[in-house]
């Protein structure tokens, strides 16, 4: 098997995961020291059983995988309960600490599945940025004091690698271990451990021990003899040993590699005014200034943002939020400054501003689009379309600005709905009623007509001048029979009303043109 490191791994495995995720979440959060030895005694319980305490528990005699019941009444007090939400919080934050030292972060459950805490970092492109590995555990482990959690170190030339050697050999927790620029120091420890301390081997272990392997190391002295190991073993095993031991060939030709972590963008600028701003026109000044820093962030990170938070502050530290939603803003923020100016002359300004901020707490990659070099009548429409209905839905609201679409349906009312604007419509009616006079509006809901005299009364008197055309649901649908009109009124208004068949009332149900 090949042997050469290519890379540098440092393996970070966290202790006590889902009691430190506890008490990290919880205000204020417990100090590392009480958290490790103090005198009160704390135990996680997830289904039932202990999953991570203390040394306080654990002098009491809670042992890992105890039923809860038992560890409670060592312990003489009650149980936390596991939380992943707090877990994946905080691996978000040690995802964050350690990609401010390397961009190569790979969180532990990607590598290895649930159940595995901590990261992995590639870290063989920053040691001349860190002065050599033993600057990059420093600063790693200042992240962990700063976050209080404990961990096992190793270092190996692959991340399996790393990462098993952290769960075999005993690290101290109190400080880094020293670290080393030649990879093949790690893989010598690699290389030394016993087969039987390599849990993830299973029954495999055994195979490999009855014939004669004791050493990690021993099954790759040659290619011929790991392809004749190979054979015996399961499939699982060879993918482990082969990505722990770095072998380029893979047994599965479909495993792809975990994603590396990404550290989430966000945008986040203020200005300061010179004096209070009391107008809604020098604090544009301000607006188009974020705007532009906006744009020249996206550019260079080539990502997009559909909502974006304003907040005002006076001379007392007042704030004042506004939020404006987009189709997309990129690098042309003329629309994004007419739509901010249109919701601040609606809101108007609460108090003199002295400061404002742009936050854009979501952004997304840019989802570019092909179009001509030069601009077409066509795209040009479309682009001054999309401007007006951004600056009509901030004025008149979502609610009041839509599209209407065709659809199949069968009561009038059905075969229509509304969408967004820019929205392409089906302009087709349905086939069975293509021939029919249908009005250019309806009624909704429905206006009941007035019955004097025998004569139907609708804002004037109405005269029916066509034949019935019935229209009524299917049996299983909700039960409805309509004869619908065409009536006159007196002002010559033609009307589409209609006669409920069940309850023998009649209704206005839309005008003609």
């Amino acid at each position: 098997m090949s042997s050469q490191p290519a890379s540098l791994w440092l393996a970070v495995h966290c202790l006590h995961w889902p009691l430190r995720a506890l008490l990290t979440a919880s205000k204020p959060t417990m100090p590392l020291a009480n958290f490790g030895s103090g005198e009160q005694p704390l135990a996680v319980a997830d289904q039932l059983r202990i999953c991570a305490f203390n040394e306080a528990a654990a002098a009491q005699g809670v042992t890992l995988g105890m039923p809860s019941a038992v560890a409670s009444a060592l312990m003489n007090a009650p149980l936390l309960t596991r939380d992943p939400n707090c877990e994946a919080a905080l691996l978000h934050q040690l995802c964050e600490a350690c990609y401010a030292v390397t961009p190569y972060v790979i969180p532990a459950n990607q590598l290895l599945g649930e159940g595995t805490n901590g990261v992995a970092l590639e870290v063989s492109r920053c040691l001349s940025l860190f002065n050599g590995s033993s600057g990059i555990t420093q600063e790693v482990h200042k992240h962990l004091l700063t976050l209080e959690i404990e961990a096992h170190w190793a270092w190996a030339h692959t991340a399996e690698g790393a990462w098993l050697l952290s769960h075999t050999i005993n690290r101290p927790t109190h400080r880094p271990p020293a670290g080393s620029e030649q990879a093949r120091e790690a893989l010598g420890q690699l290389y030394a451990l016993p087969i039987g301390d390599i849990i993830t081997l299973g029954e495999d272990r055994n195979r490999l021990q009855a014939m004669g392997f004791n050493r990690l190391g021993e099954l790759c002295h040659t290619a011929s003899e790991w392809q004749a190991i190979k054979k015996r073993l399961s499939t699982s095993s060879i993918d482990y040993l082969e990505a722990v031991l770095g072998n380029e060939v893979q047994a599965s030709l479909f495993q792809s590699r975990p994603a590396y972590y990404q550290q989430a963008l966000t945008f986040c600028e203020g200005l300061d005014a010179d004096y209070p701003i009391s107008t809604i026109e020098w604090l544009q000044i301000l607006v188009e200034a974020l705007l532009q820093r906006l744009a020249e962030f996206l550019i260079a990170h080539q990502c997009q943002v559909q909502h974006l938070q304003w907040r005002l502050y006076n001379i007392q530290h007042e704030s004042h939020t506004l939020e404006v939603h987009l189709e997309r803003v990129f690098s042309d923020t003329t629309l994004a400054a007419d739509i901010t100016r249109i919701h601040l002359e609606q809101q108007g300004l609460p108090f003199e501003v002295d400061r404002i901020e742009l936050h854009c707490p979501t952004l997304q990659s840019l989802q570019a689009n092909t179009q001509p070099l030069w601009a077409e009548p066509k795209q040009q429409n479309r682009e001054s379309l999309t401007r007006l209905a951004a600056k009509l839905q901030s004025r008149m609201g979502d609610a009041a600005f839509f599209k209407v679409s065709c659809k199949d349906g069968i009561l009038p009312e059905a075969c229509s709905q509304k969408i967004p604007v820019l929205e392409k419509a089906n302009s087709e009616l349905p086939s069975g009623i293509n021939h029919k006079h249908r009005p250019l509006w309806l009624v909704e809901p429905p206006a009941s007509v007035n019955i004097k005299a025998g004569q139907l009364y609708w804002q004037g008197l109405l005269q029916i001048i066509s034949q019935a055309e019935r229209i009524q649901t299917q049996w299983w649908q909700k039960a409805s029979a309509r004869d619908y009109y065409i009536a006159k009124r007196d002002d010559q208004q033609l009307l589409w009303l209609y006669q409920d068949l069940h309850q023998q009332r009649w209704y206005v149900h839309g005008v003609f043109g």
